[in-house]
Protein backbone atom coordinates (compact mmCIF):
# COMPACT_ATOMS: atom_id res chain seq x y z
CA UNK A 1 0.00 0.00 0.00
CA UNK A 2 2.85 2.40 0.92
CA UNK A 3 4.61 1.65 -2.35
CA UNK A 4 1.48 2.55 -4.31
CA UNK A 5 1.17 5.87 -2.45
CA UNK A 6 4.81 6.76 -3.21
CA UNK A 7 4.33 5.96 -6.89
CA UNK A 8 1.20 8.11 -6.95
CA UNK A 9 3.03 11.07 -5.39
CA UNK A 10 5.90 10.76 -7.88
CA UNK A 11 3.39 10.66 -10.74
CA UNK A 12 1.66 13.81 -9.42
CA UNK A 13 5.01 15.65 -9.17
CA UNK A 14 5.94 14.82 -12.78
CA UNK A 15 2.46 15.78 -13.93
CA UNK A 16 2.70 19.20 -12.21
CA UNK A 17 6.10 19.86 -13.77
CA UNK A 18 4.77 18.90 -17.19
CA UNK A 19 1.75 21.18 -16.72
CA UNK A 20 3.93 24.20 -15.89
CA UNK A 21 6.18 23.59 -18.87
CA UNK A 22 3.12 23.16 -21.08
CA UNK A 23 1.68 26.52 -19.94
CA UNK A 24 4.96 28.42 -20.58
CA UNK A 25 6.70 28.17 -23.91
CA UNK A 26 10.31 27.06 -23.80
CA UNK A 27 11.51 30.22 -25.56
CA UNK A 28 9.88 32.40 -22.86
CA UNK A 29 11.89 30.89 -19.98
CA UNK A 30 14.85 33.01 -18.88
CA UNK A 31 17.72 32.24 -16.52
CA UNK A 32 17.76 35.52 -14.61
CA UNK A 33 20.93 36.21 -12.64
CA UNK A 34 22.94 39.12 -11.38
CA UNK A 35 24.63 40.78 -8.43
CA UNK A 36 23.15 43.13 -5.81
CA UNK A 37 25.37 45.84 -4.35
CA UNK A 38 25.18 48.91 -2.12
CA UNK A 39 27.34 51.99 -1.68
CA UNK A 40 29.07 52.98 1.55
CA UNK A 41 31.41 55.97 1.81
CA UNK A 42 31.92 56.02 -1.93
CA UNK A 43 32.78 52.31 -2.18
CA UNK A 44 30.65 49.52 -3.66
CA UNK A 45 30.08 46.34 -1.62
CA UNK A 46 28.05 43.17 -2.32
CA UNK A 47 24.77 42.99 -0.43
CA UNK A 48 24.38 39.63 1.30
CA UNK A 49 20.94 38.18 2.09
CA UNK A 50 18.85 40.41 -0.16
CA UNK A 51 15.55 38.87 -1.26
CA UNK A 52 15.08 38.39 -5.02
CA UNK A 53 11.59 37.19 -5.89
CA UNK A 54 9.14 37.12 -8.75
CA UNK A 55 6.36 39.60 -8.01
CA UNK A 56 2.99 37.97 -7.36
CA UNK A 57 4.43 34.45 -6.95
CA UNK A 58 6.16 32.38 -4.29
CA UNK A 59 9.27 31.88 -6.42
CA UNK A 60 12.45 33.56 -5.29
CA UNK A 61 15.91 33.30 -3.82
CA UNK A 62 18.44 35.34 -1.83
CA UNK A 63 21.84 36.77 -2.62
CA UNK A 64 24.95 34.84 -1.60
CA UNK A 65 27.99 36.13 0.26
CA UNK A 66 29.29 37.78 -2.93
CA UNK A 67 25.89 39.35 -3.72
CA UNK A 68 25.19 36.92 -6.59
CA UNK A 69 21.79 35.37 -7.28
CA UNK A 70 20.16 33.24 -9.97
CA UNK A 71 16.59 32.09 -10.57
CA UNK A 72 14.33 30.92 -13.39
CA UNK A 73 11.77 33.44 -14.61
CA UNK A 74 9.52 34.11 -17.57
CA UNK A 75 9.69 37.00 -20.00
CA UNK A 76 7.44 39.84 -18.91
CA UNK A 77 7.61 38.97 -15.19
CA UNK A 78 8.68 41.59 -12.66
CA UNK A 79 11.52 40.80 -10.26
CA UNK A 80 11.58 42.48 -6.86
CA UNK A 81 14.83 43.02 -4.96
CA UNK A 82 14.34 43.88 -1.31
CA UNK A 83 16.45 44.39 1.79
CA UNK A 84 15.63 46.08 5.09
CA UNK A 85 16.87 49.64 5.14
CA UNK A 86 17.07 49.90 1.34
CA UNK A 87 14.59 50.89 -1.33
CA UNK A 88 12.79 48.05 -3.08
CA UNK A 89 13.78 47.83 -6.73
CA UNK A 90 11.72 46.20 -9.49
CA UNK A 91 13.11 44.85 -12.76
CA UNK A 92 10.82 43.71 -15.57
CA UNK A 93 12.30 41.11 -17.88
CA UNK A 94 11.83 42.37 -21.44
CA UNK A 95 10.00 40.26 -23.98
CA UNK A 96 13.03 40.25 -26.26
CA UNK A 97 15.45 39.07 -23.55
CA UNK A 98 17.85 36.23 -24.30
CA UNK A 99 17.80 32.88 -22.53
CA UNK A 100 20.38 34.20 -20.06
CA UNK A 101 19.60 37.65 -18.70
CA UNK A 102 21.90 39.32 -16.16
CA UNK A 103 21.81 42.62 -14.25
CA UNK A 104 23.85 44.53 -11.70
CA UNK A 105 21.52 46.27 -9.27
CA UNK A 106 22.74 48.82 -6.75
CA UNK A 107 20.27 49.39 -3.90
CA UNK A 108 19.89 52.84 -2.40
CA UNK A 109 19.44 53.40 1.30
CA UNK A 110 15.92 54.37 2.29
CA UNK A 111 15.62 57.42 4.51
CA UNK A 112 12.69 57.52 6.92
CA UNK A 113 11.38 60.90 8.10
CA UNK A 114 10.46 60.72 11.78
CA UNK A 115 7.83 63.06 13.21
CA UNK A 116 9.15 66.33 14.59
CA UNK A 117 9.72 66.36 18.35
CA UNK A 118 10.00 69.75 20.02
CA UNK A 119 11.97 69.84 23.30
CA UNK A 120 11.36 72.91 25.43
CA UNK A 121 13.68 74.01 28.25
CA UNK A 122 12.57 74.23 31.86
CA UNK A 123 11.69 77.84 32.70
CA UNK A 124 13.82 77.94 35.85
CA UNK A 125 15.55 75.83 38.50
CA UNK A 126 12.89 76.75 41.03
CA UNK A 127 10.16 75.45 38.73
CA UNK A 128 12.09 72.17 38.24
CA UNK A 129 12.53 71.78 42.01
CA UNK A 130 8.82 72.32 42.65
CA UNK A 131 7.77 69.83 39.95
CA UNK A 132 10.36 67.26 41.00
CA UNK A 133 9.29 67.32 44.65
CA UNK A 134 5.65 67.12 43.64
CA UNK A 135 6.15 63.83 41.80
CA UNK A 136 4.64 60.76 43.45
CA UNK A 137 6.92 57.76 43.05
CA UNK A 138 4.96 54.56 43.52
CA UNK A 139 6.96 51.38 42.98
CA UNK A 140 4.75 48.32 43.61
CA UNK A 141 7.73 45.98 43.21
CA UNK A 142 10.03 47.66 45.75
CA UNK A 143 8.59 45.80 48.75
CA UNK A 144 8.66 42.50 46.90
CA UNK A 145 12.30 43.09 45.94
CA UNK A 146 13.23 43.79 49.57
CA UNK A 147 11.54 40.55 50.63
CA UNK A 148 13.31 38.52 47.95
CA UNK A 149 16.70 39.99 48.93
CA UNK A 150 16.31 39.37 52.65
CA UNK A 151 19.43 37.87 54.26
CA UNK A 152 17.58 34.91 55.79
CA UNK A 153 15.85 34.02 52.55
CA UNK A 154 19.09 34.28 50.54
CA UNK A 155 20.89 32.02 53.03
CA UNK A 156 18.09 29.46 52.87
CA UNK A 157 18.17 29.45 49.07
CA UNK A 158 21.95 29.08 49.17
CA UNK A 159 21.68 25.97 51.35
CA UNK A 160 18.94 24.17 49.42
CA UNK A 161 19.72 25.28 45.86
CA UNK A 162 21.50 22.47 43.97
CA UNK A 163 24.73 23.11 42.13
CA UNK A 164 24.26 23.64 38.42
CA UNK A 165 26.30 22.09 35.62
CA UNK A 166 28.45 25.18 35.07
CA UNK A 167 29.64 25.27 38.69
CA UNK A 168 30.39 21.54 38.64
CA UNK A 169 32.39 21.91 35.42
CA UNK A 170 34.41 24.84 36.82
CA UNK A 171 35.16 22.99 40.06
CA UNK A 172 36.28 19.92 38.14
CA UNK A 173 38.51 22.02 35.87
CA UNK A 174 40.09 23.74 38.89
CA UNK A 175 40.83 20.39 40.54
CA UNK A 176 42.31 19.03 37.32
CA UNK A 177 44.46 22.14 36.86
CA UNK A 178 45.69 21.89 40.47
CA UNK A 179 46.62 18.23 40.01
CA UNK A 180 48.65 19.11 36.89
CA UNK A 181 50.29 22.07 38.64
CA UNK A 182 51.64 19.95 41.51
CA UNK A 183 52.43 16.88 39.40
CA UNK A 184 55.76 15.31 40.43
CA UNK A 185 56.09 17.28 43.68
CA UNK A 186 54.62 17.52 47.14
CA UNK A 187 51.62 19.73 47.59
CA UNK A 188 51.96 22.56 50.13
CA UNK A 189 50.61 21.69 53.58
CA UNK A 190 48.19 24.10 55.20
CA UNK A 191 49.74 23.36 58.60
CA UNK A 192 52.59 25.65 57.58
CA UNK A 193 50.35 28.37 56.18
CA UNK A 194 49.89 31.50 58.37
CA UNK A 195 46.60 32.28 56.62
CA UNK A 196 45.23 28.84 57.45
CA UNK A 197 46.26 29.25 61.10
CA UNK A 198 44.59 32.68 61.28
CA UNK A 199 41.39 31.23 59.85
CA UNK A 200 41.51 28.40 62.39
CA UNK A 201 42.03 30.78 65.32
CA UNK A 202 39.19 33.05 64.18
CA UNK A 203 36.86 30.08 63.87
CA UNK A 204 37.91 28.88 67.35
CA UNK A 205 37.16 32.29 68.86
CA UNK A 206 33.79 32.46 67.10
CA UNK A 207 32.81 29.11 68.54
CA UNK A 208 32.43 27.34 65.22
CA UNK A 209 33.80 24.11 66.72
CA UNK A 210 31.35 23.96 69.64
CA UNK A 211 28.67 21.31 69.54
CA UNK A 212 25.37 22.76 68.45
CA UNK A 213 22.05 21.46 69.71
CA UNK A 214 20.14 19.68 67.01
CA UNK A 215 16.84 21.20 66.08
CA UNK A 216 13.94 19.15 67.34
Amino acid sequence: MLKKINLFLIFCSFWCMYSVQAQVAQEDIVQFSGVVTFEDNGEIFPLVGATVSVKGTNRGTSTAIDGLFSLVAVKGETIQIRFIGFRTEEITIPDDADTYYSVVQNLLRESIDLPLVEILPIPSKEFFKIEFLAMEVNDPYAERARENLATGLMQEILEILPVDGTEVARSSMRQTAASYYYAGQFRPQNILSPLAWKKFIDSWRNGDFKKKDKKK
